[in-house]
C-alpha cells in the first residue's frame, strides 16, 4: 500500500512537472517569435509595422493567457502551503524554478519573459508567516528575482536598440550580446512563417496612414501637439491601480479600454463581478473614461456573427454595470477589424478607436526604451493617440518618463471622443429615441371568467378589457388591430386561428404584437422529469386537458412563425415548462439602450407565477393582483429610469416584486427561443406617472384648492375613503394567504407605489387633498421613490406653496438627475419664486435631456426671451 501511494505521488508530481514545462516552453516560444518579427520589421513601411504590431499583439495575448494560467496554478499551490507553514511540498513551484534556473537551452534574454510572474511569487511568499521552510522558499524566489533584474540591467542598453523600430543612420555601434540572441532566435523561426500563421490581411478594414474611414479614430484631426493617452487589456489587480496613481500625480486623464470578463461574468442572466470591478469603478470615479475592449479579447474578424455580437455587447454591458456609466468608445483587440466588424460597430453607434503611437510595451522589456520610442514617435506624428497597456510592470516604470518628456515638449494630453477635445470624462449624449419605433401595433387579448368545466373566475374578463383600454388610450394601439376574445369566444380554435393564421398574415417585420391572457393555466409533469405548461381555453376538460388546451410548445411555434420585430406575451396564469433565457440589467444611457434594443428581435414573456402557485383572482380595482400591477406599471410607474419609455424588462422588474409582496405568486420573465437581444417598448405619453404642467385633473376649483391648503400642515391626515380601499385590499390578501397558513409581508417600497398610484387616480379626478395625502404617504414610505417625490413637489407647486415645492423637486433631482420632468417643474417653480437665473439653468438641463418633449417648445420660448 505504501509503495502504491509512493508511486501515485511520483506520477502526480510528474504530471505537474510536465504541465509546467509545457507552459514554460510555450511562453518562451511566443516570446522568441515576437523578437523575430520585430527584428524583421521595415521601419519606413507602414504595412509592415501594422502587420508586426497585430501579430506581435496576438503572440503577446496568447502568452499572457499562458502566463496567467501558470501564475494562478503556482499561487494556488503556494497559498495552500502557507496554511500549513510550508510543510507541504510545492512540486509545481519547484519544477518551475528548476527550469528557470537550470534549463539548458533557456537563454538569459528568454528569462525576461518571466519577470512579472516571479515578482508575483515573491510578493506572496513575503506576506506569509515566517518559518524555516517559508524563509527557504522566500530566499530562493527573491534571489531569482534579483537575478532577472541583473539580466535586464545588463541587456538594457542593448535591448533599447532592437526596440527603437530598428531605425539607425550612420555608424552603428555593435551590441554583441543582444545581437547574438536575435541571431540565435532567427535560426529557430522565420518571420514570414510566423506571419503566415495569422491572417493579417483580414484584420485591417481601414487605412493606417490616414483617417479615411468615418468608422475609425486615430486622432489625426486633433489639434497640433495634442495627444490622448490610452490603455488596453486591464484591469490588472496591481498595475492598473499604479497607473491611476501616476496619472493622478501628474494631473493627466486617460481612456482605459478594458476587457469585460476581467470585471465580471454573466451567470444565468445575472452579472457577477470580480474583485477587479472595483478598479473599473475607480477609473470612472477619478475622471477617466472607461471604454470597451470586448468581452474576452477575441480577434473579431475571426469570430462568427453571434460571437461578434457577444464580444461587443456583453463586454459593454459588464463594464457599464461596473462603472455605472454609459460605455461609448470601443477598441478592437489587436486593432483587428474588417468591414463586418466596422458595420457592427456602426449599428451600435460607435467606432473603432485606434492609435498612431504604439509604445510596444507589450514586447519591450526595458522602460527607458519604451519611453524613448514613444517620445520619438510623438515628435514625428505631432498629434494623435498613444497606446499603452495597464498590465505590465515595464509600463509602470516607463509611464512617468513619458509624461515628463511630453511635458518638457509642451505637448498637451486630453480626452478625445473622436470629434472634439473634452475637459473631463463625459456623460455621453445620445440621439433621442425615434418616436416611430414600430410600424403597426397589434394585440390579442384573452380573458375567461365563465369556464364550462374549470372553476369560474371573477376578474379575468375585466383584466382583459383593462389591458385593452390601456393599449388604446395610453399607447395608441388602433382598435381595429386588437382582437378581444372573452369567455365563450376564447375557444382553442379561435385562439389558435388568430395567433397562427390571421395575425401572421397581417404583421410585418417592423410591427409589434402583444398577447395578453387571463385565465387558468396548468402544468403537466413529463416522464423525463421536465414539465410542459398549458393555457386553458373556455371549453377544455379538467381531466384530459392536454389535447384540448394550448401548450407552450404550440405558442412557441406560433411565436417563431410571427414575422413581427417584437412579440410580448403577458400571461395572468401560473404554470411552468417554459424555455426561457434571462437578460441582464442595463446601467448606461437608456436612450442608447432603446436605440439598440428596438433594432433587435424580441420574443419575451411575463407570467403571473409558477407551477406550484395559484393566481389570486382578487385584487384592487376589480383586477387580479398581477394584472392590477401590470396596469399600474403601464400607467407610468414602471418607467424606472424616467426616460419616457417602458421596456418589457422594466415592466417585469416593476411587477414581480410587488406581486410577490402581496401574494404567494412569483412572476417569471424571460426571453423565448428566437429572441436576439431586443426589448418590447411602450412609449409613454408625456404626463403619465410624473405630474407636470401638462398633467390634467378634472376639478381644480378654488374650494378644492382651499381644502387642500388646509391639510398642508397636517401630513398625518388621511382621506378615509382612500385609506379604506387600501386597507380592504390588504385584508383580502391576508385572508387569502392566511388560509394557506402563511403570512404576507408588505415591503415599504411596494406600499409606496400603491399610495402613489392612488394619488394619481385622485389627482386625475380633481381631488387634490386626497392626492396630496397619498403622495405624502408614498414619499414617507420610500424616500427614494422619485415618482412620488416629484408628484408631491408638483402638487405643492399647484397649490402655490413654492418653498415646499422646491424642496421636494430638489429631492427628486438628487434621487435621479435624469428626471427631465422634475427639471422642467423646477424651472417653472423657480420662475414663480423670482429666481430667474436658476430657472433658466434648470430649463437648459431639461431641454438638453428632452429636446423633443411636448413641453420643450414652451420652455424654449421662455429661454429665448430671457436671452
Amino acid at each position: 500500500m505504501l509503495r502504491a501511494t509512493f508511486l501515485l505521488l511520483i506520477c502526480t508530481a510528474s504530471a505537474f512537472a510536465s504541465e509546467v514545462q509545457t507552459q514554460l516552453d510555450d511562453i518562451v516560444t511566443h516570446y522568441r517569435k515576437s523578437i523575430v518579427i520585430l527584428s524583421a520589421e521595415q521601419a519606413d513601411d507602414e504595412l509592415s509595422q501594422a502587420k508586426t504590431t497585430a501579430v506581435g499583439m496576438i503572440l503577446f495575448e496568447e502568452n499572457h493567457q499562458t502566463l496567467y494560467a501558470l501564475e494562478n496554478a503556482l499561487l494556488t499551490e503556494i497559498s495552500a502551503a502557507k496554511a500549513n507553514a510550508f510543510e507541504d511540498k510545492l512540486p509545481q513551484t519547484d519544477e518551475f524554478l528548476d527550469l528557470l534556473e537550470r534549463k539548458a537551452n533557456l537563454k538569459d534574454a528568454d528569462k525576461l519573459a518571466f519577470r512579472d510572474l516571479v515578482a508575483s511569487l515573491d510578493q506572496v511568499i513575503v506576506q506569509a508567516n515566517p518559518s524555516k521552510k517559508q524563509a527557504k522558499w522566500a530566499q530562493r524566489i527573491s534571489t531569482d528575482r534579483q537575478t532577472l533584474q541583473k539580466i535586464q540591467d545588463r541587456y538594457s542598453e542593448e535591448v533599447t536598440q532592437i526596440f527603437e523600430r530598428f531605425a539607425t543612420r550612420g555608424m552603428v555601434q555593435r551590441r554583441e550580446a543582444w545581437e547574438d540572441y536575435v541571431a540565435y532566435v532567427n535560426t529557430l523561426y522565420d518571420a514570414d512563417s510566423i506571419f503566415a500563421e495569422y491572417d493579417t490581411q483580414s484584420m485591417f478594414g481601414g487605412d493606417r496612414g490616414s483617417e479615411k474611414s468615418a468608422l475609425e479614430i486615430y486622432g489625426f484631426n486633433m489639434p497640433d501637439q495634442t495627444f490622448v493617452l490610452t490603455f488596453d487589456d486591464g484591469p490588472h489587480h496591481t498595475y492598473t491601480g499604479q497607473v491611476l496613481d501616476i496619472l493622478k500625480k501628474h494631473g493627466v486623464k486617460a481612456i482605459f479600454f478594458e476587457v469585460g470578463n476581467k470585471v465580471g461574468n454573466k451567470e444565468d442572466g445575472t452579472i457577477v463581478e470580480t474583485t477587479d470591478a472595483a478598479i473599473a469603478r475607480r477609473i470612472v470615479t477619478e475622471g477617466h473614461i472607461l471604454a470597451n475592449h470586448t468581452l474576452s479579447h477575441k480577434n473579431l474578424p475571426k469570430t462568427s456573427d453571434e460571437q461578434l455580437a457577444q464580444q461587443l455587447d456583453m463586454g459593454k454591458e459588464i463594464l457599464e454595470k461596473a462603472g455605472g456609466r454609459d460605455i461609448v468608445l470601443f477598441r478592437p483587440p489587436y486593432g483587428g477589424r474588417d468591414s463586418r466588424v466596422l458595420t457592427a460597430l456602426d449599428q451600435r453607434s460607435t467606432k473603432a478607436y485606434l492609435w498612431n503611437v504604439d509604445s510596444r510595451d507589450w514586447a519591450d522589456p526595458i522602460p527607458e526604451s519604451i519611453a524613448k520610442s514613444v517620445l520619438e514617435q510623438t515628435d514625428k506624428q505631432g498629434r494623435g493617440v498613444l497606446l499603452f497597456h495597464d498590465i505590465h510592470s515595464q509600463t509602470i516604470a516607463a509611464l512617468p518618463l513619458v509624461l515628463e518628456g511630453l511635458a518638457q515638449r509642451n505637448y498637451k494630453l486630453v480626452l478625445w471622443d473622436g470629434e472634439k477635445v473634452l475637459d473631463t470624462a463625459p456623460t455621453h449624449k445620445v440621439a433621442p429615441v425615434a418616436t416611430d419605433l414600430y410600424g403597426e401595433s397589434y394585440a390579442v387579448i384573452i380573458g375567461i371568467n365563465d369556464y364550462k368545466v374549470w372553476p369560474k373566475l371573477q376578474y379575468a374578463q375585466k383584466d382583459a378589457t383593462g389591458i385593452q383600454e390601456a393599449l388604446i388610450e395610453q399607447y395608441g394601439f388602433k382598435t381595429q388591430n386588437i382582437t378581444l376574445l372573452l369567455n365563450e369566444n376564447a375557444t382553442r380554435e379561435n385562439i389558435l386561428k388568430v395567433l397562427g393564421d390571421t395575425l401572421p398574415q397581417k404583421v410585418t417585420k417592423d410591427d409589434r404584437v402583444l398577447v395578453f391572457y387571463a385565465g387558468h393555466g396548468a402544468t403537466r409533469q413529463l416522464p423525463s422529469g421536465s414539465a410542459k405548461g398549458y393555457i386553458i381555453p373556455v371549453e377544455a376538460d379538467t381531466e384530459n386537458y392536454q389535447s384540448q388546451a394550448i401548450s407552450m410548445t404550440a405558442l412557441q411555434d406560433i411565436n417563431e412563425a410571427m414575422p413581427a420585430k417584437h412579440v410580448f406575451f403577458i400571461m395572468d396564469a401560473c404554470y411552468s415548462g417554459i424555455a426561457l433565457t434571462r437578460g441582464g440589467a442595463f446601467a448606461g444611457d437608456p436612450r442608447r439602450y432603446l436605440n439598440e434594443v428596438t433594432r433587435r428581435i424580441a420574443r419575451q414573456i411575463l407570467t403571473a407565477g409558477g407551477a406550484d402557485e395559484q393566481v389570486s383572482d382578487h385584487g384592487p380595482g376589480g383586477h387580479s393582483i398581477f394584472t392590477w400591477n401590470v396596469l399600474q406599471g403601464l400607467d407610468g410607474q414602471a418607467d424606472l429610469n424616467g426616460d419616457g419609455f417602458i421596456t418589457g424588462s422594466e415592466l417585469s422588474a416593476f411587477v414581480a416584486p410587488r406581486v410577490s409582496s402581496l401574494s404567494r405568486q412569483t412572476p417569471a420573465f424571460g426571453n423565448l427561443i428566437g429572441s436576439e437581444g431586443g426589448d418590447f417598448v411602450f412609449q409613454l405619453h408625456r404626463d403619465v406617472g410624473f405630474l407636470s404642467e401638462v398633467s390634467t385633473g378634472e376639478d381644480s376649483s378654488d374650494e378644492e384648492l382651499s381644502r387642500a391648503r388646509a391639510l398642508l400642515d397636517d401630513q398625518e391626515a388621511r382621506n378615509r375613503e382612500l385609506m379604506e380601499e387600501l386597507a380592504k385590499m390588504q385584508a383580502r390578501l391576508a385572508d387569502l394567504e392566511g388560509s394557506r397558513g402563511s403570512k404576507v409581508t408588505h415591503d415599504k417600497a411596494s406600499e409606496s407605489q400603491l399610495h402613489n398610484a392612488l394619488g394619481l387616480e385622485e389627482f386625475r379626478a380633481g381631488r387634490l387633498a386626497a392626492a396630496l395625502t397619498a403622495f405624502a404617504k408614498a414619499a414617507e414610505l420610500d424616500a427614494q421613490n422619485a415618482q412620488a417625490v416629484n408628484n408631491l413637489g408638483y402638487l405643492y407647486f399647484t397649490l402655490e406653496e413654492h418653498e415646499k415645492a422646491q424642496e421636494w423637486l430638489e429631492k427628486t433631482i438628487a434621487i435621479d438627475p435624469g428626471r427631465y420632468v422634475a427639471l422642467m417643474n423646477m424651472g417653472d417653480n423657480l420662475e414663480k419664486m423670482g429666481r430667474h437665473d436658476e430657472a433658466i439653468e434648470a430649463y437648459g438641463k431639461y431641454m438638453e435631456l428632452a429636446p423633443a418633449d411636448k413641453a420643450s417648445q414652451r420652455v424654449r420660448h421662455i429661454v429665448e426671451e430671457a436671452n
